[in-house]
């Protein structure tokens, strides 16, 4: 408090004066000097702290890029399932001989009394990677000869939705994409289905994941109760 008294009382011709009087000639350099910054620091207020804008706010020299969200990639036409419609390259009402030159001959064959289950299996062997094609005549009807595919069901992971649905998919992205219910149930499979989209799933009951995909014909109950396990 004496300092700032006694900065606030000196002048600037004082400063001479001082400078003049003293016989040592170093010394009035150092008091010369220092008066000014003691006048500055005693004399200059505090700078109040205020706090930055960017607790709330982000400064507007700042560019903030905004995340993107990326596209999902496309399922190929060979892989695609389209609820009530197709598997791949196999659609519902084409005949058997259509599908085997399409896709060759089946792994496996099973037939009686009009109808027939055609099953492919991936290079692997194992059930991971079939592709089960369930066939039906119309008995009685002019095209009685031809054998028509009336329900798909496929196991491998490769085949998706456009939503990106397939095998592996849990219970609860199942349920919010599609209004299913159970219908069915083989040992620790249940059967969930969307009767109105013409699509079912066989859901795993101890992990609650899907592990196979069928479509059917929209509301075409008994097609969608055909069993291809």
């Amino acid at each position: 408090m004496k300092i700032k008294q006694l900065a606030n009382k000196i002048t600037y011709p004082d400063i001479i004066t001082l400078i003049i009087a003293d016989p040592h000639p170093m010394k009035p350099i150092y008091f010369l000097l220092a008066i000014p910054v003691l006048m500055v620091a005693c004399t200059s207020k505090p700078k109040q702290l205020t706090k930055s804008s960017t607790t709330t706010t982000l400064d507007s020299s700042v560019t903030v890029s905004k995340t993107e969200t990326m596209p999902k990639r496309q399922t190929s036409a060979n892989w695609l399932i389209v609820p009530g419609k197709r598997v791949g390259q196999v659609t519902l009402n084409q005949n058997a001989d259509s599908v085997i030159t399409t896709l060759g001959q089946p792994s496996l064959t099973d037939g009686a009394m009009g109808s027939s289950m055609l099953t492919w299996i991936g290079k692997s062997g194992d059930s991971a990677s079939r592709v089960s094609v369930f066939m039906q005549r119309n008995m009685g009807g002019p095209d009685e000869s031809i054998s028509r595919v009336k329900q798909i069901r496929v196991t491998s992971p490769q085949f998706k939705t456009a939503e990106g649905i397939c095998t592996g998919t849990v219970l609860t992205d199942l349920n919010s994409r599609y209004s299913i219910k159970a219908v069915d149930k083989y040992k620790q499979l249940k059967v969930y289905d969307d009767l109105q989209h013409g699509i079912s799933f066989d859901v795993d009951s101890l992990t609650n994941r899907c592990v196979a995909i069928s479509i059917h014909a929209p509301f075409d109950r008994k097609a969608a109760h055909i069993n291809l396990r």
